[in-house]
């Protein structure tokens, strides 16, 4: 047997080739942002590594603290608390009474 050439009509070709073509712009998009993807995936692989060995790190470094005698602080050193005083002052007295005897004066009229 021979293969023989076959011919098929087809209806509105042109909208046939521009469905074509705009999927294969779609495609190329597609590996596109499949690029930038697999960019991204390395480059938070990296971070991640870095990440770890700087974790790790800061684990020796904390073991280090703990085990470093620091001494203790004596007394002399502790901060000293003051009283604050929490009355008015004669002015703020002052002014409050005048405050009020204002008010009953606007009251009674």
């Amino acid at each position: 047997m021979t293969k023989a050439d076959v011919h098929i009509q087809v209806n509105d070709s042109l909208r046939i080739r521009k469905n074509v073509l705009l999927t294969a712009i779609d495609i190329t998009h597609l590996l596109k942002d499949y690029h930038e993807y697999l960019i991204i995936k390395k480059r938070k692989e990296k971070l991640m590594n870095n990440l770890h060995s700087l974790m790790e790190q800061i684990k020796k470094f904390g073991e280090k603290v703990y085990k470093t005698d620091f001494g203790v602080l004596s007394s002399e050193y502790s901060v000293s608390k003051q009283k604050v005083e929490s009355g008015k002052t004669k002015e703020e007295e002052r002014l409050e009474a005048e405050l009020r005897s204002i008010e009953r004066k606007l009251k009674s009229l």
